[in-house]
């Protein structure tokens, strides 16, 4: 189950329409970066299952980049269960992923690229986005909650400056 998860996080937030690059674009035309600098683009999405780079927790390939894994095992419940479906909670890790001479710099990036992942996830979980939420018989119904904030954490010679873990309640149509 968790493969197909971050698989359709890793797709959405690429996409050029709702994905992290095009909210950050929004943020800068809305003036919303309070004066800052406009984050880079960020230049590589992977997740722990398709890409050895974030499975090994190395060196993106390029930065800064989305590293999407799984933060906690995923729990399964009974609870509201259709016949043959399986409801789950699957917690998902976004880690934002740099390299920063400057620290601050590096941190107010990360908070800004942070302001913009939160807003792509917004947008992936509305109503008229529900195709975009389904894939391999899985169905990402909803979220229950979303976690943010500063990480300083190493991957490889990287910096990992801010995170994101998001609480999906997913159903297996298939199981």
């Amino acid at each position: 189950m968790t493969p197909t998860v971050l698989r359709i996080f890793d797709d959405w937030l690429q996409d050029a329409t709702n994905g992290v690059n095009a909210k950050l674009a929004y943020l800068e035309a809305q003036g919303l970066l309070d004066g800052d600098d406009t984050p880079p683009d960020v230049q590589f999405v992977g997740n722990a299952y398709d890409d050895e780079q974030v499975a090994k927790a190395e060196k993106p390939p390029k930065r800064p980049a989305l590293y999407i894994g799984h933060d906690l095992p995923a729990s399964f419940s009974g609870r509201d269960q259709k016949p043959g479906q399986i409801e789950g909670a699957v917690p998902v890790a976004i880690r934002y992923v740099t390299i920063h001479g400057d620290l601050v710099q590096g941190r107010r990036d990360a908070a800004h690229t942070l302001r913009a992942l939160r807003m792509s996830v917004d947008e992936l979980f509305r109503n008229a986005q529900r195709p975009k939420r389904e894939r391999a018989g899985l169905y990402l119904e909803a979220y229950e909650e979303i976690l943010m904030g500063e990480i300083l954490e190493t991957v490889g010679n990287a910096q990992v400056t801010g995170g994101m873990v998001i609480r999906c309640r997913t159903i297996d149509q298939r199981p």
